[in-house]
Formats: C-alpha cells, structure tokens, sequence
C-alpha cells in the first residue's frame, strides 16, 4: 500500500522501537531440554540467536525466556560506531523486510553503542537471571572508523573488556556493509593478536575462553581450515549476509523487487 522508499523507511525507522518494545521481556526460562558440550561450553540445546539480532545485549532476557540455548551479543566494538543511514536527511540504519520472499534487506552497517555497554547488560542480565546453562558469546571486529595499528589495537581493548564476561568470542571478518582487508596478512596479524590477547588472559586466569572466527564464504575449505588451525583459532561461523546480488534477485518476488 505504501511506495517502496516510504515502506522501507517505515520499517527502518520501526527497528529500534521495536527492540526496545523486546527488551522488556523478563518472563523465566523454560527447563533445560537436553544439554550439549562443545569444547569447554555446555548448551541447553542447539538453537539460540547470532550476532546482529541483539546487538546490545538488550534481548538477553527474551533469548532466556524463549529457551535459547546460546546468545551471541554484538557486534560491537571498542567505541561506539553510527553504522550506515537511510539518507544524509533521515538517520536511521536501514532495514526492511521482503514480506512475499520471506526475508529481510539488511544495510545496517554494524550500528554499535561500543562494548562498555554491551558489558553492563550482559552483567545486569546475569545478575538477574542466573542463567544455567545459557553460553553467551560475544561478537567483535576491528572498527570500520579506525585504521592500521589504531585498529588492531582497538579490537584487542574491545576483546579484553568484553572476555571475562563471555563464554566464547567470535571475531566477525564477514560484515558485507562495511569494508574489510582480505589479504592473508592482514588477516594473519588482526587474528593473531587477538589470540595472543586471549591466551594471555587464559595463563593469567587459567579460564579457556574459545575463539570462533565468522566468514561470508569459506573459500577453499580445506585450505581456510588449515589457515585457522595454524593461527590457533577454536572452530568457524558461517554464514554471514551475502551481497551477491545478482544471483540473490532470483529468489526474490517481483512485487518486493521495487
């Protein structure tokens, strides 16, 4: 009923009123249905949310109270970070929902209030609810604002405000939105010292927290495997939201094509 820029700026100026309506939820959490151990972590059960549905940490209770069996928070960053917007009049992150093709247009751009207040819900959450088990990861990546050692150096301080209130980490290289360097190197150093960041805080804790790494596509498998494994990486997550556009519009309803 409504042309295609007022829907879209509809329902992209609908989503954080929206999670905020959500984050109200306090209900209590189901019994535990069965439980699984994956390395060190111990999952009620295997269907829980990734990074990007709660950003903020704000949906933990209604994760709990639904029976997730894990929640991933973020991702969030060092600092806090606006992500894209609609238009240089209309500042909301744009998002909208392909109702006929049963998905969702996502140019979010990581909109991200920083890891000091990701930790602080995910404190409050604990201390309220005393979940068990209920493994909360935490979803992080190099700021898309900083550059070169500003940024490693960035992504180590947002890793280690945020382990000793995580159960696992995982280290987002896949956000189509933003831009990424793809070169072996680069990617060698970022994860690199991350690793050693978490290691250290593993011989100072004896905790074992473990390092998932998020990819669009994994390429050669065998050869990404290997690549990972070397750096000390823990298991991978796949996959992210892709931009092959092309290949994509085939799935998608004429009348959401607008």
């Amino acid at each position: 009923m409504l042309p295609a820029k007022a829907f879209v700026a509809l329902y992209s100026m609908a989503r954080s009123p929206m999670l905020k309506l959500l984050s109200i939820e306090r209900s209590l959490a189901p019994g535990v249905v069965f439980s699984r151990k994956i390395g060190p972590i111990y999952f009620s059960n295997d269907l829980g949310n990734s990074a990007g549905y709660d950003k903020e940490g704000e949906l933990l209770w209604l994760n709990y109270a639904m029976g997730a069996g894990f929640a991933i928070v973020g991702t969030t960053f060092n600092e806090p970070n606006e992500g894209n917007y609609l238009s240089s009049y209309l500042k909301v992150n744009p998002w909208t929902p392909l109702p006929a093709s049963h998905g969702a247009v996502n140019y979010l751009g990581l909109p991200s209030k920083g890891v000091d207040n990701v930790v602080r819900n995910i404190e409050r959450f604990k201390d309220e609810c005393q979940p068990i088990p209920f493994p909360i990861g935490g979803s992080i990546m190099a700021h898309p604002k900083q550059k070169g050692k500003a940024q490693l150096e960035g992504t180590v301080e947002c890793l280690k405000k945020l382990i000793p209130h995580v159960d696992f980490l995982e280290i987002n290289e896949s956000c189509p939105n933003v831009h990424h360097d793809a070169g072996n190197d680069v990617l060698e150093a970022r994860l690199g010292g991350l690793i050693c960041a978490r290691d250290a805080y593993q011989g100072q804790t004896g905790r074992k927290v473990p390092i998932f790494v998020k990819l669009g596509n994994f390429g050669d498998v065998s050869q990404t495997v290997r690549f990972m494994t070397a750096l000390g990486v823990d298991g991978l997550v796949g996959v992210n939201t892709q931009k092959n556009y092309e290949t994509l519009k085939q799935n998608i309803f004429r009348a959401d094509q607008e």
